[in-house]
């Protein structure tokens, strides 16, 4: 009974450290793209809409919208206010080196 008790624990432990070690690491900074990537991801995205019938596209674009909107009913309102801000803060960045 006590070495079937000893076996057990050490099989325990054992598959415990095995799970801990294959567990990622956290990521300290969100992963970048670089600006070829960015601009390979928006060409893919702009012929993807390109090929989509104009009803299509319509109900893609709502069903994004409809999505972006639970994300933002879900948050707190601290953190609504934050991504709507970052939203902003792009907007007017993208609108400035337009022009």
């Amino acid at each position: 009974m006590n070495l079937r008790h000893l076996l057990l624990t050490g099989a325990a432990v054992l598959t415990t450290l095995v799970t801990y070690a294959q567990t990622p690491a956290p990521q300290s900074e969100k992963h970048r793209l670089t600006s070829q990537q960015r601009a390979a991801r928006k060409a893919e995205h702009k012929a993807k809409l390109a090929a989509m019938s104009p009803a299509e596209r319509q109900a893609f674009k709502q069903a994004h919208r409809e999505r972006r909107e639970a994300k933002l009913a879900a948050m707190t309102p601290e953190q609504r206010e934050r991504v709507l801000e970052r939203h902003r803060q792009r907007k007017e960045h993208r609108k400035g080196s337009r022009g």
